[in-house]
């Protein structure tokens, strides 16, 4: 099961084009899917699944939800009590029932943001956000736009651009080096983060910062979506 655990891990550790939310999903869909290992000894394969999502967690150390949500399919595998076969159907379904409350929290925080956004607007994104291109993509395309940054290195708001343009929300496509006059044009400014953290500061794609510092600067609205 070596080649599969090194490919799971792959599939979070090496992923530079999404966020946290979308990441953190794909960890529970990796310890799904790790549950197959082959062993007939329930803490043989306890201990091998456990040893998994410690790694899978600290994978991507700076966001937060992938360790989260790992976590919390850690803890129900680690006091279930049954055989080896029904601990793997557990490991299993544990991975579906956080993800389904992932989504519902998720679900929840859409539609408390589309509530802060208004009737109308034009709104500044940086980066990619699952999150923040669910809300995007569910905001009325007759009253709203975006303004979406190239997000170097790897251009992933190029990709969110394409997403938005296809769901028939107006799009204006800027550099980063633009970021600060694009701002001063933008009716909110609207982040995900790849981690909140205990004094409330957030980590998230270079560049955050002096968005933000312009926002201030220009009274616009700052949002983090996550």
């Amino acid at each position: 099961m070596g080649d599969l655990r090194s490919d799971l891990l792959r599939r979070v550790r090496d992923n530079l084009r999404d966020g946290a939310s979308h990441l953190a999903r794909v960890a529970l869909d990796s310890l799904a899917e790790y549950a197959a290992v082959e062993t007939v000894d329930r803490e043989d394969l306890r201990r091998e699944l456990l040893s998994f999502a410690d790694e899978l967690g600290t994978v991507r150390p700076s966001m937060t939800a992938i360790h989260n949500l790992v976590a919390r399919w850690r803890t129900g595998v680690a006091e279930f009590d049954g055989d080896a076969d029904a601990l793997r159907a557990y490991a299993r379904e544990q991975a579906r029932a956080v993800r389904n409350w992932a989504d519902a929290a998720t679900d929840a925080t859409v539609r408390c943001v589309i509530g802060r956004l208004g009737e109308s607007g034009r709104v500044f994104t940086h980066s990619i956000s699952s999150t923040v291109t669910r809300v995007l993509v569910r905001l009325p395309n007759q009253r709203f736009s975006a303004i979406v940054t190239e997000a170097r290195p790897a251009l992933e708001g190029w990709n969110l651009a394409a997403t938005l343009a296809q769901e028939g929300l107006s799009v204006t496509y800027v550099t980063d080096a633009q970021a600060g006059i694009f701002v001063r044009e933008a009716d909110a400014v609207l982040m995900g983060a790849d981690a909140i953290l205990a004094d409330g500061s957030l980590v998230n794609k270079s560049g955050t910062y002096l968005i933000a510092l312009a926002a201030r600067e220009a009274g616009v609205p700052f949002y983090v979506c996550a």
